[in-house]
């Protein structure tokens, strides 16, 4: 039978987060946990880590106390892409591919996303998809190869 604690995990502005844990590797996800349930987030430009220190709540002659047990370094979500953002990696994506494929990628993206990081992921990957089958058939028309 595994013997539960209480941990409190303190965000760097002192927010407190307290969950029961029944073994050490529990604390990482009271950690996340905390950073997720006070909606922390990170920039998608430059992604940040957030200090999650963890501590044991103990009794010691009727006063609660606390002793730190270790601290991680926690990833928040990151922050919603903005229409720019979107914009701008989409023309990024785009810009791969010649343009007269450029407005069949976009619609075909936007009509399968329900919002920009699908949009920009989607077109990614027709890009991806996409870019072999291109280079090849612009090689052979710039090499006036037919094909038989």
């Amino acid at each position: 039978m595994s013997k539960t604690r209480t941990v409190v995990a303190v965000l760097p502005d002192g927010r407190e987060y307290f969950s029961e844990v029944s073994d050490l590797f529990s604390e990482r996800s009271v950690a996340e946990e905390a950073v997720r349930k006070f909606g922390l987030t990170t920039s998608r430009l430059s992604p940040q880590a957030t200090r999650v220190q963890m501590y044991e709540l103990y009794v010691q002659g009727g006063v609660q106390k606390r002793r730190q047990i270790v601290g991680f370094e926690v990833t928040p979500p990151l922050e919603p892409m903005t229409n720019d953002e979107c914009s701008r990696e989409l023309d990024e994506a785009l810009a791969r591919l010649p343009e007269e494929f450029r407005g069949y990628v976009s619609a075909a993206a936007w009509d399968r996303a329900s919002g920009n990081e699908e949009a920009v992921s989607y077109a990614q990957q027709m890009v991806a998809d996409l870019s072999p089958a291109i280079d090849a058939y612009t090689k052979r028309v710039a090499g006036g190869v037919k094909r038989r």
